[in-house]
């Protein structure tokens, strides 16, 4: 990672304005007189076009060495091709870190569209105004809808958490995909030999069942911006949607983690975006979350046929979007298991049943006879033995 002064300083900004300029068919470019604001992870330059009227933004990453087009490019070129009518910024012209491009600009970057406006104004159960709340969950539900109607994804995007060995654009049943995902985290448990932690991850595991919607467990599987915070959605002054930001890491999931309230309506605990503050995180929207249903619903009716199976997926998506990102997110992780893995005799036989088909799909990875295993078998029989105690003295 490069500090971000270190790196402005090996840009050459007249090659990036020449570069700009070829892009944008010998139109004469300068950099905006004021400063963007930084992106996590990205230093940022505006490039105005007089004659066009327009503005680009330059992003460089700190990280000048790992390749970004998979996560940063291929997302945003796959939205313009398959869903031109969602409003994301188009890219123009890249680099890529460690790419082996004659590259005069002397650091990776990425040209795209300035999305004019401003982000949607803090949001709780009293502003914005109820006119505007409307008009903005109306567009939201359309672009939500542009993207999982738009026709199941193909294999130039990327299909996230499938388990290795899966063919490239192929999904899975979301049985298999949140199993994986357990998984993943469990293997990384052993390897840390965090027995602890692996326990967790078994209980877990035994829960997966609870967390499919079963008449959507082999679904075809939808792209979704999986940031939708009021941060990343751009609106003018009269809160017209300019475009939605922020499309890095966007993938191919299951349907029924793409059909769950936006984040503007709905923060898992540990899950809200760093950039919200606290005040606003966590509020109770019910009333918002129930316009948003009836907005989506109506429009989903009028696209599918009758069918409101996206909505109701959506309503019921609260309990589940926490499991999945606990899965996923740390934090998130933290709060699943302070409410839902406590040391119950329930919980320690369901993780216990969980570890010889654990093994069984992990054989390329663990043994039961491995070391970290071992600690992990005995961690359980400790916990049965408590429990058992436990409710024999109830």
């Amino acid at each position: 990672m490069f500090p971000a002064e270190e790196l402005l300083a090996k840009i050459n900004k007249d090659a990036l304005l020449a570069a700009a300029s070829t892009l944008a068919g010998d139109a004469q470019c300068h950099f905006a007189p004021f400063s963007a604001p930084q992106g996590q992870g990205y230093v940022l330059l505006i490039i105005e076009f007089p004659s066009l009227a327009t503005r680009w933004v330059a992003r460089f990453p700190l990280d000048q060495y790992d390749s970004f087009r998979e996560f940063c490019v291929v997302p945003l070129e796959y939205v313009a091709r398959r869903y031109p009518r969602v409003p994301a910024p188009r890219i123009h012209g890249y680099v890529d870190a460690g790419s082996d491009v004659q590259n005069p600009v002397g650091a990776a970057y990425v040209l795209l569209d300035w999305v004019e406006g401003a982000s949607v104004p803090p949001w709780d159960a009293h502003s914005p105004s109820a006119a505007v709340k409307e008009k903005i969950l109306h567009q939201i539900a359309d672009l939500m809808l542009d993207l999982i109607l738009g026709g199941p994804p193909d294999e130039e995007i990327i299909f996230y958490g499938v388990p290795e060995g899966t063919p490239k654009g192929i999904p899975v049943s979301t049985t298999a995909w949140l199993t994986e995902s357990v998984d993943r985290g469990l293997r990384r448990a052993l390897r840390q030999q965090n027995s602890a932690l692996a326990v967790d991850y078994l209980m877990q595991r035994a829960m997966i069942p609870r967390y499919v919607v079963a008449e959507h467990d082999t679904s075809p599987w939808a792209v979704m911006h999986g940031d939708l915070h009021g941060g990343n959605i751009i609106v003018n002054e009269d809160s017209s949607i300019r475009g939605v930001i922020d499309w890095d890491f966007t993938s191919a999931t299951p349907l029924q983690v793409a059909a769950t309230f936006p984040k503007l309506l709905e923060n898992v605990p540990g899950g809200a975006p760093p950039e919200i503050p606290e005040s606003l995180a966590y509020v109770d929207l019910s009333a918002d979350k129930a316009s948003f249903l009836r907005i989506l619903a109506a429009k989903e009716k009028a696209r599918a046929n009758g069918n409101t199976a996206i909505t109701t997926l959506v309503e019921s998506s609260s309990e589940r979007k926490f499991f999945e990102m606990s899965l996923h997110r740390r934090a998130v992780h933290r709060e699943f298991v302070e409410r839902f893995c406590a040391r119950t005799r329930e919980n320690v036989l369901a993780a216990s049943a969980q570890v010889e088909p654990f093994l069984v799909a992990n054989l390329r990875f663990f043994g039961g006879s491995d070391a970290a295993m071992v600690e992990v078998a005995a961690e359980l029989e400790k916990l049965k033995a408590e429990t058992e105690k436990g409710s024999t003295a109830g």
